[in-house]
């Protein structure tokens, strides 16, 4: 009898504790998305955050590498009822600078703070077409509501 509710116990374990535990551990590390920079993809600065749209991607970046503009999962496409505004928000973020071409086209922008980095990152793949890798949580209704980024990078 005891033999039964030692195995019942870690039974109960293994189907509903870990499922729940690594559930709560994805929704705070967020799920890894790649984008490519570039194409459609419009970037939105202020002092401590950047926010950017992009367009869906129809395949998993495992299947295919997104185009310009795009961002994907790893394993599908960005679904209809799923956002295109990701926003990353920092309070280690300081003096911002932005430049425009003559029509008011942002052509660079620059920040500092201890988040620089990350921030640099993100600026290299939105400005210049390259190819990252952000880890996001949905905040909102479907596809009105916006990515958070959770973690920048691979």
């Amino acid at each position: 009898m005891k033999l039964i509710t030692i195995v019942g116990s870690c039974l109960f374990l293994t189907l509903v504790v870990v499922p729940e535990f690594y559930h709560a551990n994805a929704q705070s590390v967020g799920y890894p998305m790649t984008c490519q920079g570039g194409g459609n993809m419009r970037v939105s600065l202020n002092a401590n955050a950047v926010e950017f749209t992009f367009t869906r991607a129809t395949q998993g970046a495992g299947t295919r590498a997104p185009r310009p503009g795009e961002c994907a999962w790893l394993d599908r496409g960005v679904l209809p009822t799923e956002p295109t505004l990701v926003r990353w928000s920092s309070s280690e973020l300081n003096s911002l600078r932005v430049t425009l071409d003559a029509e008011g086209r942002l052509t660079n922008f620059s920040i500092a703070g201890r988040d620089a980095t990350q921030y640099y990152y993100l600026k290299a793949g939105i400005l210049t077409g390259k190819a990252f890798q952000i880890h996001v949580t949905r905040v909102g209704a479907a596809s009105s509501g916006t990515f958070l980024v959770t973690k920048i990078g691979p």
